[in-house]
């Protein structure tokens, strides 16, 4: 498997420790796909390929497990998760708690000309995934929410919107081109927010949250936990 491109090699000239260039690395290739969900990584084998110590490739594990990029079976090995309805279920159920909360606290900070700048992440993203470069339109999507947080003025709430964000990357990168074939435009999936936003209506807004979390649940069409296997 190569993981190693140029741009990785180039992160030790940007003065990223060697844990953090193989986490990004090995990161980078599971939202790919790459690394296949259900392939086996051993800790050694990586170690080789990327040309590294076992240490880093060790922490870079424990980063991704952490996150739930990894997972791990004790006495069995250390595996790229396979994205399941049970899997994209947690997530979902937290976000629908979460997001509501944020945009409600970020509310009255909020000005109709913000919505210009959500329809620009919208854009992006589009434009992105159009090319092919679906890291780049994640990128943008996870953007989007970001803002609410970053209005909210509520530290704690950032910290854990944070501890998600890799999961949501992840739950994107398994069912954004299916979501998208269905609905090509995400200015059209996040079209009621932005007009929620632009119109200053805070009660549209918050379901408009929640409305759009529990299509893209229904869209994502995942397999149950119990039809996977990880080898």
């Amino acid at each position: 498997m190569e993981y190693y491109t140029a741009e990785s090699r180039n992160d030790s000239a940007r003065g990223k420790s060697t844990s953090s260039r193989v986490y990004e690395t090995l990161r980078k290739a599971i939202l790919t796909q790459k690394l296949e969900p259900g392939t086996r990584l051993v800790e050694a084998k990586v170690a080789k390929e990327l040309g590294f110590s076992i240490t880093p490739v060790r922490q870079a594990f424990a980063m991704l497990a952490n996150q739930g990029l990894l997972v791990v079976f004790p006495y069995r090995g250390t595996y790229v998760t396979i994205l399941t309805r049970e899997y994209a279920n947690d997530i979902i159920c937290v976000r629908k708690v979460l997001e509501p909360l944020a945009c409600s606290l970020a509310f009255e900070h909020l000005t109709p000309a913000d919505a210009d700048y959500l329809n620009l992440q919208c854009e992006m993203a589009d434009i992105n995934i159009k090319s092919g470069d679906i890291l780049a339109s994640i990128d943008y999507d996870v953007r989007f929410h970001d803002f609410f947080f970053e209005k909210c003025g509520n530290a704690l709430m950032v910290e854990v919107w944070d501890v998600l964000k890799n999961r949501i990357a992840f739950f994107q990168a398994g069912t954004k081109m299916k979501i998208t074939s269905r609905s090509p435009l995400l200015t059209v999936r996040h079209g009621k927010i932005i007009k929620a936003v632009r119109e200053m209506d805070r009660e549209t807004l918050l379901s408009s949250v929640v409305e759009h979390l529990d299509v893209t649940m229904y869209n994502a069409e995942l397999p149950s936990i119990k039809d996977v296997l990880y080898k």
